[in-house]
Order: C-alpha cells, then sequence, then structure tokens
C-alpha cells in the first residue's frame, strides 16, 4: 500500500480508519484518496502539500444533499419548502459534526502543528470530505450507507428533531445579544401566486424568503438567515 504520507503505513491511523471501513464494509480502492480528504490544509501548508481535503468536500456536500433530499422525496408527503426546510436541519453544520464525531473522523484528522485543535467546522468538512472519497470510489449506494447510519436512521427514531421552527432558532440567536424586535416584512414579488418575506433586524435584512404562503416565506426567511448566521459564526 503506497499514500500520500508514509509516516501513516502500518500505523495506528491506518488501523483506525481500517476499523471504520469494516464497520461499513467498504474495501477502498486506495488510500491516497482518503489521506486527502482527511488532510487539514495547515498540515497542507507547513509540508509544502498541493492537496487537503476541499476537493473531497465538494463532492460530499452533494452527494450528502442528494442523499437526504431523496430520503425526504420518497418518504414523506411535503411540499417543496417543507422538505427544504427539513433538509437544510439534516444537513447541518451540528449534525455533520456529530457524524463525523459518531463513526472516529476525529482521530484521523491530519492537521498542522500551527493548529491548536480540530473545531467542530472543520469536522463538519472532514466528514462531507469522507463521504466524498467513498461516493467518488464506490458509488453513491455506499455512501448512503453512512448516511443511512448517522442521520437517517436517527432522524427515524426521533433522535434529532426537524420540527424547531427556523423562525424560533433565528429569535434565540438573534435575541441572545439584543432586544430589538425581528421584523417579517411583505415585499413585492414577480413570481404569480407566491409570497414575499425579508426579515430584518436591527436596520439590516438576514434573510429573503419566497413561497405560496405568507407562513412558509417568513420560515424561509428565517432559514436563511440563521444559515448566514451560523456560517459567520464558523469563520
Amino acid at each position: 500500500m503506497e499514500t500520500k504520507y508514509k509516516k501513516l503505513l502500518n500505523s495506528e491511523w491506518v488501523k483506525n480508519l481500517d476499523n471504520i471501513f469494516q464497520f461499513f464494509g467498504i474495501v477502498p480502492k486506495n488510500y491516497n484518496d482518503f489521506v486527502e480528504a482527511l488532510t487539514h490544509s495547515s498540515y497542507s501548508h507547513e509540508n509544502n502539500l498541493n492537496y487537503n481535503y476541499e476537493r473531497y468536500e465538494f463532492i460530499g456536500d452533494a452527494a450528502i444533499s442528494w442523499i437526504i433530499s431523496n430520503f425526504l422525496f420518497s418518504s414523506n408527503d411535503l411540499d417543496e419548502g417543507e422538505m427544504s426546510i427539513k433538509k437544510a436541519k439534516l444537513i447541518s453544520g451540528k449534525i455533520l459534526t456529530e457524524a463525523a464525531k459518531k463513526i472516529g473522523l476525529p482521530q484521523l484528522v491530519i492537521f498542522g502543528k500551527g493548529l491548536e485543535s480540530v473545531s467542530d467546522k472543520i469536522l463538519e468538512n472532514i466528514f462531507e470530505a469522507f463521504v466524498g472519497v467513498v461516493t467518488k470510489q464506490l458509488g453513491i449506494k455506499k455512501a448512503k450507507i453512512i448516511i443511512d447510519y448517522c442521520i437517517i436512521n436517527p432522524y427515524l427514531r426521533g433522535l434529532i428533531d426537524t420540527d424547531k421552527p427556523y423562525k424560533t432558532l433565528i429569535q434565540e440567536a438573534l435575541m441572545r445579544s439584543s432586544s430589538n424586535e425581528i421584523k417579517y416584512i411583505p415585499v413585492e414579488c414577480n413570481l404569480n401566486n407566491f409570497k414575499k418575506v425579508k426579515l430584518v433586524f436591527d436596520g439590516i435584512i438576514y434573510g429573503v424568503g419566497v413561497a405560496k404562503t405568507i407562513k412558509l416565506a417568513e420560515e424561509l426567511a428565517a432559514k436563511e438567515a440563521y444559515s448566514k448566521l451560523k456560517h459567520k459564526n464558523n469563520r
């Protein structure tokens, strides 16, 4: 076996990775891709390497999105707005971070000496990259086995709550630092039979939602606002 990081050969790192492979029935075509998918840019920079997990993260993000979208479409009588809301919660940073921890990825992250610790955001990205490698090497069906175990099955058992409205989540997040009122303001929509709402807080537009009802448009505006806020806090 050859890898991009030769020190990993016959190491505890490989044993831990093989344990994950065995658990999910994965027979990797090579280890190189997995080394790349588990390498943080801090290590790449310190060792003048031309790879890190970001390329496989791109594939994994798309694969996870498709698997969850297909699951929601097949198993629920929901419209597109409701599916969008549930999907966003099922693939949130918190859920993906917990998934990474659940299958043992934290101990496999290859990072540089300049990085004090592996953040939850990195674990989220690493999980996406890991799923990306599995998808690229072995196909979407094998990737689905991982998503079933980490996300879909816990959701079906009621262990993942997707019912808490984004309007509640964004209110909890914004009201921690201010007592100002969150406003949902209807605006003109160019689409027939659709409503458009913008979420305004402290004079700033945090999100915009478009849907067939005002209620769902408000929820979608809150979803966009909450996603932006989470992204800002994870920088």
